[in-house]
């Protein structure tokens, strides 16, 4: 099965900034020697704003925090209204990391009305950007698409490369989770094209990350694979800790669905490693369930329910259902192995309980599924067959609807690529016509 958790898929990477890969290493310590020598003015408010945001590229985000509360102290005391956002959106990220949405939104909220009330757009639509960034972690698209086309569109008006890029790569991640396939791919490329221009290697490295994530959502898992690679490269020369960490829980993720255990489990241990690293609660949960699920294919169960169970826990101290169901999921794969039909049947209802509670239709089927397998060890042949007839129902629906999604998204293509040979045909002849003029 695959993962699903948006921090493994969204790739947030406050990372997409205007400095280089050679600027971003070994910073924090050349700010801690500024920041020695500097008196209590505006100076020494953004050096520290700039030493909470390099701890949130490094993951350290209790660092962050302390940095943001300093900086935020004194910029309140120098009425110095574009430290205290840029403190708010560090502190904001840092709940981010920790999955912790209610207080990041918060935050950002917070340094949204600062900007809007100094008037200052490039400020208004960094703000906006992730604010729809965390309704998209809360799975409340409407909310998030609107707030990201409130940024573009104040971008595109300043003519603000850097934002749009970031605006391309929010908007790409709302498409993707709406499994709108074609137009998330659009965006990514507007991401790249940007970064290319701009020579921005870690903007590259979020294009083809995600790029080849939307190839995994296609199950072209060897294609996947191929993008993130390079994705990876970038962010180990980067020395981005998080990053780094999401590319090994998705190479994990995608040699699971290829079947290749030992790649998947080498790639997952080294993902779980850093976030334990960097205490990334999130990412140890999402790559725990990874972990577990390859173990459990492997025949190692000795560590598989454990890895489970803690997972579970943090995700129901985080509200979220679907990583829940999820997780109930493999614990009843994990008893269906052991032949504890009774325990197995317990996970996989409460699983399909909340997969109903949020319409997530792939986990659904599947425990439509494994419950007829239950009832059949059971010897409970007549539930096992009722299960067994919605199981197939279900999934001949869910097939039709791929079908018609994948239709919808060639027709989408062909429009796209009919109006782009239009507008070229258009722009040719209007040269013949400046000519003969």
């Amino acid at each position: 099965m695959k993962i699903n958790n948006w921090k493994l898929f969204c790739f947030i990477l406050f990372g997409i900034n205007q400095v280089s890969i050679a600027q971003q290493q070994n910073k924090i310590d050349s700010l801690l020697q500024i920041l020695k020598t500097e008196k209590e003015d505006t100076s020494k408010a953004n050096t520290l704003n700039l030493l909470g945001k390099e701890c949130s590229l490094e993951g350290d985000n209790n660092q962050t925090r302390k940095y943001s509360d300093e900086a935020l102290l004194l910029s309140e005391k120098l009425h110095f209204d574009e430290g205290k956002i840029m403190a708010l959106m560090n502190y904001g990220n840092s709940n981010f990391y920790d999955g912790d949405y209610p207080e990041s939104l918060k935050k950002y909220s917070e340094a949204l009305f600062i900007s809007k009330k100094i008037n200052n757009k490039k400020l208004i639509a960094y703000c906006y950007n992730y604010i729809g960034l965390t309704y998209t972690y809360q799975r409340n698209y409407s909310k998030a698409t609107d707030t990201e086309q409130l940024a573009l569109k104040l971008q595109q008006e300043m003519g603000d490369s850097a934002g749009l890029g970031k605006s391309y790569l929010f908007l790409g991640i709302i498409y993707e989770e709406l499994g709108k396939y074609t137009e998330a791919i659009k965006s990514y490329l507007g991401l790249l094209k940007i970064a290319e221009a701009r020579g921005d290697k870690l903007g590259i490295a979020n294009a083809n990350f995600n790029i080849g994530n939307v190839y995994g959502f296609r199950e072209s898992f060897a294609e996947a694979i191929k993008y993130i690679h390079p994705a990876l490269k970038y962010f180990e020369e980067a020395g981005i800790k998080p990053s780094v960490a999401i590319c090994y829980i998705a190479l994990g993720d995608h040699y699971l669905a290829l079947d290749s255990f030992k790649q998947a489990l080498k790639y997952s241990q080294k993902g779980l490693a850093i976030n334990e690293l960097i205490g990334d609660s999130v990412h140890i949960a999402v790559a725990k369930i990874l972990i577990a699920e390859i173990n459990l294919k492997l025949g190692n169960y000795s560590h598989v329910l454990e890895d489970y169970s803690s997972a579970l826990k943090f995700f129901i101290q985080i509200e979220d259902t679907l990583n829940i169901s999820t997780t109930y999921r493999g614990i009843g794969d994990f008893y269906f192995k052991k032949s504890n039909w009774d325990e197995a049947l317990k996970s996989f209802n409460t699983s399909l309980e909340m997969a109903k509670a949020i319409g997530y239709s792939t986990n659904i089927v599947y425990l439509y599924g494994a419950i007829a397998s239950v009832y059949e060890k059971k010897n409970d042949f007549k539930k096992a067959y009722n299960y067994h007839k919605i199981y197939f129902a279900l999934n001949d629906s869910v097939l039709s609807e791929k079908k018609s999604q994948q239709v919808a998204e060639m027709q989408t293509r062909f429009e796209t690529e009919r109006k782009d040979k239009d507008i070229a045909l258009l722009n040719k002849n209007n040269a013949i016509a400046e000519i003969e003029i």
